[in-house]
């Protein structure tokens, strides 16, 4: 199972631009790939993998034998970006454990709590450009792509604007500050503790 979900993400990583000045899409590379995988046994229907791989055979469809703009190639990268979608909902077999107090003794700098917050918060913003591009895409009026894209959001049964506002509000991330909190919350934890005990 895990063979055929790596199998359909190396998929994407195939669409080439034709290094030529013709502004065509070469996917001849990624058809070859995308035949493979349509005809892999035990993916069942309904599945993450089977509606991803109904999304990529629409965006094969779509884009084949269509000569592009280097706007309407950077449009189709948006319309492969939105596979995110689906991948999301693929089953997710990773087991990481950490032995006991992990942690303690770490010292993380404030300086470390800084930049992994400012890394988190920058992952947060650029999921959400992405999404909003999709969004602009399938409201678009180009007609091939935003059909395509609206395909692709139907199967990932993905609410854009929802997932925009849930993205718009989520809060910015402050380890430092999330520390401190921890902090102050143990050593009260402890006081009242010791008052309890005498």
């Amino acid at each position: 199972m895990i063979k055929q979900v790596v199998f359909l993400l190396l998929t994407l990583s195939c669409i080439l631009v034709s290094p030529s000045r013709s502004e065509t899409v070469d996917l001849s590379n990624f058809n070859e790939k995308l035949e493979q995988a349509n005809n892999l046994d035990g993916i069942a229907a309904g599945s993450p993998e089977a509606v991803l791989l109904e999304s990529l055979n629409e965006i094969s469809s779509g884009l084949s034998g269509k000569e592009l703009t280097p706007e309407e190639i950077e449009t189709a990268l948006t319309l492969i970006d939105s596979t995110d979608l689906i991948e999301e909902a693929l089953p997710k077999e990773t087991s990481i454990s950490f032995g006991d107090n992990f942690l303690v003794g770490s010292d993380l700098s404030v300086s470390d709590l800084t930049n992994s917050s400012f890394f988190l918060n920058a992952l947060s913003a650029k999921k959400l450009s992405k999404v909003q591009s999709i969004e602009s895409l399938s409201s678009s009026n180009d007609t091939l792509l935003a059909g395509i894209q609206n395909k692709v959001l139907e199967l990932s049964n993905t609410n854009v604007s929802d997932l925009i506002s849930e993205l718009e509000t989520t809060p910015e991330i402050d380890l430092v500050q999330l520390t401190s909190a921890i902090d102050g919350m143990g050593e009260q934890l402890s006081s009242t503790i010791n008052q309890a005990e005498n």
